[in-house]
């Protein structure tokens, strides 16, 4: 069937017929349908527009690359890491969460000097400790170690040992590096807290010398004593107490004393530690302060 040039709204009339069969055969390409603009344009019509969307290759979304990406890294990480012990709990993890998940920001959370002058940053959001390389012109990325998907790596402590220990926000582990003969960074270790249902974790703290480490329990309301052992890379929980205040958001060991800050009780508490056990026992003192958040030392 010849088109009706006259309902196109253009003047064809002068018009080759070479010219009219090359329109003619773009119409018939894009669709019976197709809907012509004042300038002559020819553009498929609702139905036809359905079809080639159809029809169109499926291209992943950002953040549906990022999940698999994300998914890859924590396969690669699990089965490749030489020395790593990973808890049987996240051994079955896949990694791969849905694209709303995966898309979650980026969040550098914490950051520490190692011995060597390099620096480690916790990425709460990505699930990685990223190891950094100072420069003159700055931070250069070194290489990064992948946790399992979810368990958001939150603040760190150097031990003397020459050990990292990293609590985890979401999964209220403490998960323990070691540097290797290559100079990366690796798993060798990790410990559950007494974390009880919807729990977070917060802050991580030496106590004096080498022996204990704490780590606070949002939700609880309590304090995780842990026992340092083997070569520094072995954790032991020892007992878990309750803090005496309100979101436990930081502490810190004074002397033999844990300073506790209680973000929603809105103060700081003071509990005696048995130098012995390194078990914090009941509050002594209590300090009112409008939602502390850090305590940090006078040197």
């Amino acid at each position: 069937m010849s088109p009706d040039w006259a309902s196109t709204g253009v003047d064809f009339g002068a018009a080759s017929a070479a010219e009219r069969t090359a329109v003619e055969a773009a119409r018939t390409e894009v669709g019976a349908g197709a809907e012509e603009t004042p300038s002559g344009f020819l553009i498929p019509g609702a139905e036809d527009m359905k079809g080639l969307l159809a029809e169109a290759p499926h291209e992943p979304s950002a953040a549906e690359r990022l999940a698999q990406q994300r998914a890859q890294d924590e396969a690669d990480a699990l089965s490749g890491i030489s020395g790593s012990e990973v808890p049987a709990s996240d051994a079955d993890r896949t990694g791969t969460a849905d694209a709303e998940t995966a898309a979650r920001p980026s969040r550098a959370h914490s950051a520490t000097f190692l011995p060597d002058g390099r620096v480690a940053t916790t990425d709460l959001g990505y699930d990685l400790v990223r190891i950094w390389r100072v420069t003159p012109s700055g931070l250069v990325p070194d290489h990064e170690i992948v946790l399992p998907f979810g368990v958001g790596p939150r603040h760190m402590v150097m031990h003397p040992s020459g050990h990292l220990h990293v609590i985890t926000e979401f999964s209220c582990e403490v998960w323990t590096f070691a540097e290797g003969p290559d100079a990366r960074w690796r798993v060798v270790a990790s410990v559950p807290t007494g974390a009880f249902d919807g729990d977070t974790g917060a802050e991580l703290t030496p106590g004096h010398g080498k022996m204990f480490l704490y780590a606070g329990l949002r939700g609880s309301d309590t304090i995780q004593v842990l026992r340092v052992g083997g070569e520094g890379e072995r954790l032991e929980p020892v007992a878990l107490v309750d803090s005496g205040i309100t979101v436990p958001r930081h502490h810190v060991v004074v002397r033999d004393t844990l300073l506790v800050a209680g973000q929603n009780s809105e103060e700081i508490a003071s509990l005696s530690l048995d130098e012995r056990t390194g078990v914090p026992g009941r509050v002594r003192h209590r300090l009112e302060t409008p939602r502390p958040q850090h305590i940090l030392p006078v040197r």
